[in-house]
């Protein structure tokens, strides 16, 4: 059984992310490369960037976008548009995609499909589909971002595709398009009674809801003999189960804490030994080790010299915190993960090398039964 996905599939036209309902009213919602990393930071399991007006234009593949988010994201990426041959598929996976999709071209030369499947492997071959209602049960297939109707029957093109070597279909609604209404449950059904590759059921979601009532409805979950179909965010939400923005900010409050936690630490206890030194050795803050509690004076000396560096070196390393605790506002969520992981070496460094320090002022100032060296020279 195939593990259930979260995939945001961002639809490209012109170098933006665009959006509509049904294919029409598109507009610009941002920079592809941008929300890709971010989603990619969130916890996506793939991205898949559609270029909806290549094949309709005539266009090759975006691959400069390609390029760029394949430098920036660290999971599978799928791309489609603008592919009408084998160099294509070769000219995109170079770039830095996982997978290709092809829609229109597949429709019109399903002999690349096949060919694609014996050159790279099924697992890169993704065959993307736009479909309408037309009847009971009945399906058509578009192309060119929804605009040419090939009064090709749905389920026929499916078991097709399969039959050619293609990985897996990327189905989507465009009734449900865009909608946030839920997932075209009968034609998604009826698709993934059809083949046994994965199926992306793509167009309508818009709460969590939905995606749960598509996995129940549509019976794949619960089916061994069937891989359970993949799913994506919906194209006009681009939302799921990714953590919400309160998530992120208490991410960046947790690594503020610990990035700080340490020099603080540093800072407190060294200023109560320098200025405050216990005055037993056993109190329940001090230096001990065992040349530092031969007797009181070396129990005094050690204090206070550990105390001292431990408010410089904690000091400066707060100073440091600090500033890495205001650039976690605009760092990615890797970018944190790696300042804050860089920071603690960096202290355990610091307290480690305070101690060695402090080892080396008592064995200079004291020999081995606790007693003060004479220093003086006639």
């Amino acid at each position: 059984m195939l593990a259930k996905r979260i995939i945001p599939c961002l639809d490209v036209r012109d170098g933006k992310v665009v959006k509509g309902v049904k294919f029409e009213g598109v507009r610009d919602v941002g920079d592809p490369v941008a929300l890709a990393q971010a989603y990619n930071e969130q916890g996506a399991d793939e991205i898949v960037f559609y270029d909806i007006t290549a094949s309709y234009e005539k266009r090759g593949v975006i691959l400069d976008v390609v390029r760029e988010a394949a430098k920036k994201i660290f999971v599978p990426l799928t791309v489609g548009g603008g592919i009408k041959s084998i160099d294509d598929f070769r000219e995109t996976l170079r770039a830095g995609a996982d997978k290709v999709s092809i829609n229109s071209q597949a429709v019109q030369n399903p002999a690349l499909i096949r060919e694609a499947a014996d050159i790279f492997g099924c697992q890169c071959v993704c065959v993307g589909i736009d479909a309408k209602k037309i009847g009971d049960h009945k399906w058509t297939v578009f192309i060119n971002g929804a605009r040419v109707d090939m009064h090709l029957d749905l389920i026929d093109w499916v078991k097709q595709c399969e039959q050619l070597g293609a990985g897996e279909i990327c189905l989507n609604s465009i009734d449900a398009d865009g909608t946030k209404e839920g997932f075209d449950l009968p034609m998604l059904k009826a698709v993934c009674d059809a083949v046994s590759i994965p199926v992306i059921a793509s167009g309508g979601a818009g709460k969590l809801e939905d995606f749960a009532e598509a996995f129940q409805e549509t019976g794949c979950s619960s089916t061994g003999s069937v891989p359970v179909p993949l799913w994506r965010i919906d194209r006009a939400g681009c939302k799921g189960r990714l953590p919400e923005e309160r998530y992120l900010n208490a991410m960046k409050v947790f690594d503020i804490v610990f990035t700080v936690l340490i020099p603080l630490v540093l800072l407190v206890a060294g200023w109560m030994m320098q200025f405050h030194p216990p005055k037993k050795q056993n109190a329940w803050i001090g230096y001990r080790t065992t040349r530092s509690m031969k007797n009181a004076e070396t129990w005094r000396f050690a204090n206070t010299y550990c105390g001292k560096c431990w408010c410089i070196s904690g000091g400066i390393l707060l100073l440091i915190a600090v500033g890495c605790s205001v650039g976690y506002f605009f760092m990615s969520m890797k970018m944190q993960t790696m300042v804050l992981l860089g920071n603690i070496v960096l202290q355990m460094a610091v307290l480690i090398c305070t101690i060695f320090q402090t080892e080396r002022a008592i064995r200079t100032q004291f020999d081995e039964t606790g007693k003060r060296k004479d220093t003086t020279h006639d």
